[in-house]
């Protein structure tokens, strides 16, 4: 359907007879067409046009947005709308009190639209087509402007608190910081200050938006190479209107809570160290610091991974797995490599001997390191040929004092990856993972597949590839100890190659019912969940035997994404 006829029916059907049924069907449709589409600023703000018209006719209040929320918790930018719209109706609007649901939506109006002529132009047009304008159209040019500053001031402060801008759309979204971004959000930062200090925001609301920022960063301290530590400016927004704002700046010496941070990004060997040093010397100068980015910066440690590679020896066979093995530490900050196993005489390993093996990588990296390998963040991966992870390599333990920490939140610190994997792999399972946490609804038979012995491995890849949705493969048959996956279940190999997330299957028959029955009580859950009911049903297990701890768990690459709001969503 043309997209000005399907606004100009979503237009009419508001204005002609507004209801709870049609506003819901008007958010669903409306928004829906928006994000797939792309829809541009002009069709979009003709529907609000015919939005506002509805209510000021009408008189309908707002109040059936709630409503709309309350009924579809799964639709995040309906969920977005309301938190604004709520927002909105703290601010103060000059004048009488909003008595239309007209006046209620201007203000929701005001602080989701960015541009002050996109505000204006929607006025204009509200104004010249109903008889008698606004409720207070007479002084509605100098509302609007105390409208925009206050909607303006609560963006401020919502950057401060949440990390987001709003784009040219009005769209809520992360930072995205490109070529150069570092010495543009420098100056942002300095000029937001200079901003808040106009608007009256005082030291202890700046340091209480320091505090709340800093907690969000704290979840995203331990970031894979690469990654676009969006937080990280805004704590340096907040601080330096911190410092701007406050009366008793810090002597020389004091160590200012962004600098301490910088230096922990500087030490742990963030993708943006090299811009660091520039940002660091421009917030000093300003914010009078003393000592350099670098300076202390061993107090907050570095962050390893030990990276084990094994090759089928020469007498390997699904009986007796055999491999020659390497292993190597690489620090994260400084970017280097260092041999771990040289030492070590012999340079072949069974199933049998590889805990020991692992145990003794341990200790060779506590010498390394200087560290207690049981308390830091050292997460191993081991790089095998994808033929071979039917072998119960998630059942090695390693012997350490304690619990052994892992980035991805596992008590099992093995991180399985293909040596096969590639870039493009990457890429495909991170979009499967973001097509689920998108999903809109939750059905067994299209996210989870239930697959037998044998098959075509070309026929279950066409599948799978076919299938955007598949989430998870679950085996109905228990796969032997000794056998080969890749002749048993040619569609698990199908599966990696296609880049599904999670592979489940069990040991043990007498677990293969239990295993298929929880997994297809997924499908009654919200779609969001899904990774996190797999992290939970491979935790499961306890000392006293649990049946499910003979399940396997296969993630291709082991690069994927629990929920945003899980503990352990930031994952290697």
């Amino acid at each position: 359907m043309p997209r000005g006829i399907e606004f100009a029916r979503a237009r009419d059907a508001i204005a002609s007879a507004f209801s709870p049924t049609q506003f819901d069907r008007f958010l669903l449709e409306t928004f829906d067409y928006r994000r797939v589409h792309h829809v541009q600023d002009g069709p979009f703000l003709d529907v609000v046009t015919g939005v506002l018209e509805a209510f000021a006719r009408e008189g309908r209040d707002l109040s059936l947005l709630s409503e709309v929320a309350a009924a579809r918790p799964d639709r995040q930018d309906i969920q977005a709308i309301h938190r604004r719209y709520e927002e909105s109706l703290r601010l103060e609007l000059p004048g009488p009190s909003p008595a239309t649901g007209a006046d209620r939506f201007l203000r929701f109006l005001a602080e989701a639209l960015p541009d002050r002529a996109d505000v204006e132009r929607v006025l204009a047009t509200i104004g010249s087509r109903l008889p008698g304008g606004w409720p207070w159209q007479a002084g509605h040019r100098e509302g609007l402007a105390r409208l925009i500053a206050d909607a303006d001031r609560e963006r401020w402060i919502r950057l401060l608190l949440f990390g987001t801008h709003y784009d040219r759309r009005g769209r809520p979204g992360l930072m995205d910081l490109g070529e150069g971004a570092l010495t543009r959000w420098e100056r942002e930062g300095i000029r937001l200050a200079e901003r808040l200090d106009e608007l009256g925001v005082d030291a202890a609301a700046a340091a209480d938006c320091y505090d709340r920022a800093l907690t969000a960063l704290s979840y995203r301290a331990c970031r894979p190479p690469g990654a676009k530590p969006t937080l990280l400016l805004v704590a340096h927004a907040v601080v330096a209107a911190q410092e701007a704002c406050s009366s008793d700046r810090p002597g020389p010496g004091d160590d200012r809570p962004l600098q301490r941070f910088l230096r922990h990004l500087a030490a742990r060997g963030e993708a943006i160290a090299s811009g660091l040093e520039e940002l660091h010397e421009t917030l000093a100068a300003r914010c009078g610091w003393d000592g350099g980015l670098r300076e202390d910066a061993g107090r907050d440690g570095d962050r390893y991974s030990v990276v084990v590679e094994l090759k089928d020896g020469a007498a390997w066979s699904p009986g007796t797995p055999y491999w020659s093995r390497r292993a190597w530490l690489y620090r994260h900050g400084a970017g280097t490599w260092a041999r771990l196993d040289d030492e070590l005489e012999d340079r072949t390993e069974t199933a049998a001997t590889m805990p020991g093996y692992l145990s003794a990588i341990c200790d060779r990296v506590a010498r390394l390191t200087g560290h207690d390998v049981s308390q830091e963040l050292i997460p191993f991966e081991i790089f095998l040929p994808r033929s071979r992870l039917g072998h119960g390599i998630d059942e090695w333990q390693v012997s350490v004092m304690g619990e052994f920490l892992v980035e991805l939140g596992y008590q099992t610190p093995v991180v399985v990856r293909s040596l096969e994997s590639g870039e493009a792999r990457k890429a495909k399972l991170a979009a499967r993972w973001k097509g689920l946490r998108d999903a809109r609804s939750w059905h067994a038979e299209r996210h989870l597949a239930f697959k037998e012995r044998g098959g075509d491995p070309t026929a279950h890849l066409k599948e799978f590839l076919a299938r955007r949705d598949l989430q998870c493969v679950v085996l109905k048959q228990p796969l032997p100890p000794d056998a080969d996956p890749a002749r048993e279940f040619p569609c698990v190999l199908a599966a990696i190659a296609a880049g599904v997330p999670a592979i489940l299957w069990a040991r043990d028959p007498s677990v293969v019912p239990r295993l298929s029955e929880e997994v297809s009580r997924w499908a009654e859950g919200p779609p969001r969940r899904l990774p996190e009911l797999v992290h939970q049903l491979r935790q499961a297990a306890d000392e006293g035997g649990d049946p499910r701890c003979r399940i396997t768990l296969f993630f291709e690459n082991g690069d994927y994404a629990l929920p945003p709001e899980h503990q352990a969503s930031e994952a290697r």
